[in-house]
C-alpha cells in the first residue's frame, strides 16, 4: 500500500466499520478532502477490486485493497470532489458499476423540523420517515430515514445488497437519534428493511414503521413519494366503501364512566353514537339499537345494506369481543 494512502487511513474508523459498529459512516466513506487531493475510500465486502471512475472524463483510478474484509481507498488529484462512480469486480467473476451513496449528502431535516421533532409536535413527519424516492445531483434512487436512539448502528438492507447490514450503514443525526442514507439507484417496488444493532451487539431485522406499503414480512417503498397519495385516491375510496365491498368487523366500545360520571358518560355516549351514524351513512350501512338480554341499555348493530345479520356492535364497556348473529350481547366484557 502506498505510503501517503497508508497515513491518511484512520484504522479504529476502519475496523469499527469492518465490524459494522460504524454509525457516522459518512466521516470514513464517500470523498474527502486531504492535502494531497481528494481520499476516495469506499467498503464493499466480497468484491476483490475496484476502480474509480470519474464521469467527465472517464479517466480510472484503481483503488487499494486496504482491509481484506472489502475496505478500498484511493488518492484522486485535484482541489475539488469530482463526480464519480465505481467499478466493482466481485469474487464470483461479477463485474458492477455503481454509485458512491456516501457522495451524496441530503438536506432533509432543516433545524426546525428537529427542533419540532424534539418537542413532539412535527406533524408531518411521515414527509420525512420512512422512504422516499428522489433525484439529487441528477442521480435517481431513495432516500431512508428511521428514528433509533438507543441504536448502536442502523443499515438498509434488501434485494439490491445481498440483505447484508455493512453494505449501507446509515448516518445518524445525534441532535435527534435519526438515521438516514439516500442510496442511489433504488427504485420504487424494491422489498427493504433496516437490520438494527444494538449495544449489546445483537442484530436485528425491523420492518419500517413509516412505509407507505408492506407486503408480508417485508416492507416495500411505496411508489408515490413523500408519503402522497396517487390522483383519484377519493373517488375509488368512495367505490370501494360502497355496496361493493365485503366488510368484516369485530365489536368495538369506549369505555362509559362509573357511576360517579353518570352524566358525563351519557353526553360522551351521545356524541359517540352522533358521530358513528354519520359514520355508517357515507359507508352506506344503517345503524339500529337493539336491547341487551340483561338490563336496560343499548347496543348500537351495524349492518351492510342488504344485510339482516348482525355485522357488529358498539357497546359501552371496556375491551374488544367478536360479535355476529349468535352473540351474547349480555355476556361481560371480555
Amino acid at each position: 500500500m502506498d505510503n501517503r494512502l497508508y497515513e491518511l487511513m484512520n484504522w479504529p474508523r476502519i475496523e469499527a466499520l469492518v465490524y459494522s459498529e460504524e454509525d457516522e459512516p459518512q466521516e470514513i466513506l464517500g470523498p474527502h478532502k486531504v492535502e494531497d487531493g481528494i481520499l476516495v475510500q469506499a467498503f464493499l465486502p466480497t468484491a476483490v477490486k475496484m476502480t474509480a471512475v470519474l464521469k467527465s472524463t472517464g479517466k480510472e483510478y484503481e483503488m487499494e485493497l486496504a482491509d481484506e474484509g472489502g475496505f478500498f481507498a484511493a488518492l484522486l488529484p485535484g482541489k475539488t470532489v469530482p463526480e464519480y462512480l465505481f467499478r466493482a469486480e466481485y469474487d464470483n467473476g461479477t463485474v458492477q458499476e455503481l454509485e458512491d451513496a456516501y457522495r451524496f449528502q441530503p438536506k432533509v431535516y432543516s433545524d426546525k423540523d428537529l427542533d419540532k421533532f424534539e418537542a413532539g409536535i412535527h406533524y408531518t413527519l411521515y414527509e420525512k420517515m420512512g422512504a422516499h424516492p428522489m433525484t439529487i445531483k441528477g442521480v435517481e434512487g431513495t432516500y431512508f430515514s428511521v428514528w433509533a436512539p438507543n441504536a448502536c448502528r442502523v443499515s438498509v438492507v434488501g434485494d439490491f445488497n445481498l440483505w447484508d447490514g455493512r453494505r449501507h450503514p446509515m448516518r445518524r443525526i445525534e441532535k435527534a437519534g435519526i438515521f438516514e442514507l439516500f442510496i442511489p439507484g433504488i427504485r420504487p417496488g424494491a422489498c427493504y428493511k433496516y437490520e438494527i444493532k444494538t449495544k449489546s451487539g445483537l442484530p436485528m431485522l425491523k420492518a419500517d414503521p413509516y412505509a407507505n406499503a408492506a407486503e408480508l414480512r417485508l416492507s416495500r417503498i411505496c411508489p408515490a413519494s413523500n408519503g402522497r397519495m396517487e390522483p383519484g385516491w377519493k373517488s375509488e375510496r368512495r367505490r370501494i366503501t360502497r355496496k361493493s365491498l365485503f366488510l368484516s368487523m369485530k365489536c368495538i366500545w369506549a369505555p362509559g364512566g362509573s357511576r360517579r360520571q353518570k352524566r358525563t358518560a351519557r353526553i360522551r355516549r351521545c356524541r359517540r353514537q352522533t358521530e358513528t351514524g354519520r359514520i355508517l351513512r357515507r359507508m352506506g350501512m344503517r345503524r339500529k339499537n337493539r336491547p341487551r338480554r340483561s338490563g336496560n341499555s343499548t347496543t348500537t348493530v351495524l349492518q351492510l345494506p342488504g344485510d339482516r345479520s348482525n355485522a357488529c356492535g358498539i357497546r359501552e364497556g371496556y375491551g374488544i369481543y367478536p360479535c355476529g348473529a349468535d352473540a351474547d350481547y349480555g355476556a361481560s366484557p371480555g
